[in-house]
């Protein structure tokens, strides 16, 4: 089961929502500037032509400079509408809002119903786990004192021919053990110690 956050779902849909009605704006404030210096640019343009043919240009130029005029009022009130955007900008949700659904409406859920199972098993893991280790010290407790009786009932030349059961060598140990550098791994690097690896599936 994929766990999804709705409410950041829905802020982000607000965010673009926001960055797309800005950028608009921006390329209204753009194009009107852009067209305040086509205008200016043909005035001066209108201007000196007429200079260099020595022609009246005078109603023509008093056009341009009437929609110069128009044109840098239209700039300046879509300057004034994006600078005032962010102001205005009505926001459903807030940053706040969703740090609130975040704490305390997703983790209970996360909890209940995926978090909780987890620790359960872990817990039960590490339960079952130390009472196999008990359980192995018992059982060697267990095989010395039969080892210890037999041992009596023979000669010193046969004692140490009985061996043990404890596991006495390091492969043996890191197969059935977890020390230190297990746990470093585990908790460190997140990663399946190489003592589980290596006898991954090896039930003997």
């Amino acid at each position: 089961m994929k766990f999804k956050f709705p409410m950041l779902d829905k802020f982000i849909a607000q965010k673009e929502k926001r960055s797309q009605e800005h950028g608009e704006l921006v390329r209204r404030e753009q194009s009107a500037l852009e067209t305040v210096h086509a205008l200016k640019s043909k005035y001066e343009q209108v201007l000196r032509d007429s200079l260099v043919a020595k022609k009246d240009a005078t109603k023509e130029l008093d056009e341009l400079h009437d929609k110069i005029e128009a044109a840098e009022r239209a700039y300046a009130r879509r300057k004034q509408e994006r600078g005032m955007f962010h102001s205005v900008f009505k926001e459903e949700i807030t940053t706040q809002q969703v740090v609130d659904a975040w704490n305390n409406e997703f983790i209970p859920q996360f909890r209940e119903q995926r978090f909780d199972a987890v620790l359960k098993r872990m817990l039960e893991a590490k339960r079952e786990y130390v009472a196999a280790v008990l359980d192995y010290y018992q059982a060697v407790n267990e095989f010395e004192n039969i080892r210890s009786e037999a041992r009596s009932e023979l000669s010193d030349h046969y004692y140490y021919k009985l061996n043990g059961i404890e596991l006495d060598s390091v492969p043996k140990q890191e197969k059935y053990f977890m020390d230190e550098r297990d746990l470093r791994l585990l908790f460190n690097y997140k990663e399946i110690p190489n003592s589980v690896k290596t006898y991954e599936g090896d039930d003997k």
